[in-house]
């Protein structure tokens, strides 16, 4: 019996470790544009440089746009706000975005296209 229960537990460990990578696999490319997290660009933003896409979570409005945070950090300790600027509307507060445009400063992403990963 035990190994039995043993034998289930590791079976469902795997499949739920292979359907996490391949999750993250397809997040690799979001269109055409090479897709990084917010936790990939806070040290050196100025490092990525052309369009790219950057995917997180909203996390605070701003007049010139909104506040982007790494979609793993937020439940335990965030620490780095990636502030985006965007002329349309800014999503929901707790929406997970893909954000595509390019660095203006150290700090600013000026987006060009807002999606929600839905």
């Amino acid at each position: 019996m035990k190994k039995t229960i043993l034998a289930v537990i590791t079976i469902i460990f795997t499949l739920s470790f292979f359907a996490g990578c391949a999750s993250q696999a397809t997040e690799t490319q979001h269109q055409n544009y090479p897709v990084f997290s917010v936790n990939d660009v806070q040290h050196d933003p100025l490092a990525f440089t052309g369009v790219i896409t950057i995917h997180g979570v909203v996390t605070m409005h701003m007049p010139s746009g909104f506040g982007v945070e790494y979609t793993q950090q937020r439940a335990c300790c965030p620490d780095f706000v990636l502030h985006v600027a965007f002329d349309g509307n800014a999503p929901a507060i707790g929406e997970t975005v893909y954000v595509t445009g390019s660095f203006v400063h150290t700090s600013v992403f000026q987006a060009t296209q807002v999606r929600p990963t839905r």
